[in-house]
């Protein structure tokens, strides 16, 4: 509701923990880095101020100032890989400090991998009308193979926006061998909720595929659709908003240049305002049908590449 950060009390054992289970599954640079001490969930605020404070350390104190907690039954139920992962490192006497002390250096790997990765992106990437994302491959392919797949990841966030899905990294590895061979490809690929299109002169097209699902909206309400747009409606009554879809994006495609440049996919994934199945607007493209212009608008909000 806007209001104070959430505050978690993850301790240095958290952390080792998390770094174990992260390795049983094979993680890379990312899935081994520390938790950070401040993230963000969509507008949500987080920190982790007792990162590197022990367990033990936490609850002498609380014990010290006679203060009393609540104990999660499910910090004893072996049903939870976290707690399996826990008794191992006691039966194993793990000291949990140099596990932290590793997923720390991972954190810092990762924030200059992805420092370099967003140079590599300034370089070979744009961001075009309907919010599509273009990668120059010729540039893209001069890249370590790393960065040209922690490119393209980026690129699939920006244009998937919030809700992009994960992508598993043999997916992405093969999306990546795909995109940068020679060679005629015809067709193309999905991948984290984007379609992945080849076109001309050796560039990439990553298009948001996936939408979200239809949202109401009434008479002087704003939202988030799809992790992307910023919708508001200024009535009479109410909208559905939902993507625009194939079919509606081919036929009004000659009604406005802004649609008939853009590739299909793209269209089609733009919100549109509906009232059962009549279309009433396109914000997104500036197209007002059925006497409802200045009745609301969109706002398309850019994930950073």
């Amino acid at each position: 509701h806007g209001g104070a950060p959430v505050m978690l009390a993850h301790t240095r054992e958290d952390q080792a923990e998390t770094l174990l289970m992260r390795l049983s599954r094979g993680a890379g640079v990312n899935g081994l880095a520390a938790m950070r001490g401040e993230s963000r969930q969509g507008d949500l605020r987080i920190i982790r101020p007792l990162l590197d404070v022990p367990r033990s350390r936490l609850r002498a104190t609380l014990r010290e100032q006679g203060q009393d907690w609540i104990e999660d039954p499910s910090n004893i139920d072996e049903g939870f890989e976290r707690v399996r992962v826990r008794r191992a490192m006691q039966d194993l006497a793990l000291d949990p400090a140099p596990l932290a002390r590793v997923a720390t250096s991972m954190e810092r790997v990762r924030v200059a991998l992805e420092g370099e990765t967003g140079r590599l992106l300034g370089r070979c990437a744009s961001r075009e009308a309907l919010g599509e994302v273009v990668i120059d491959l010729r540039l893209l392919e001069e890249a370590e193979e790393e960065f040209a797949a922690r490119a393209l990841s980026r690129a699939i966030r920006g244009a998937g926006g919030r809700n992009s899905a994960h992508i598993r990294r043999a997916s992405l590895d093969a999306a990546v061998h795909w995109a940068l061979a020679r060679g005629s490809s015809p067709g193309g690929r999905s991948l984290g909720g984007c379609g992945l299109r080849k076109i001309a002169g050796r560039r990439l097209l990553v298009m948001r595929a996936m939408c979200e699902p239809p949202m109401v909206l009434r008479a002087g309400q704003e939202a988030l659709w799809d992790g992307r747009w910023r919708v508001w409606f200024e009535g009479p009554g109410t909208v559905h908003v939902g993507a625009l879809g194939r079919s509606a994006a081919r036929r009004l495609g000659s009604v406005t240049t802004e649609l008939r440049r853009r590739p299909l996919l793209a269209r089609a994934s733009v919100p549109a305002f509906r009232r059962g199945k009549r279309i009433l607007a396109v914000p997104g493209a500036d197209l007002w049908l059925n006497g409802s212009e200045g009745e609301g608008g969109a706002e398309f909000v850019p994930s950073a590449l």
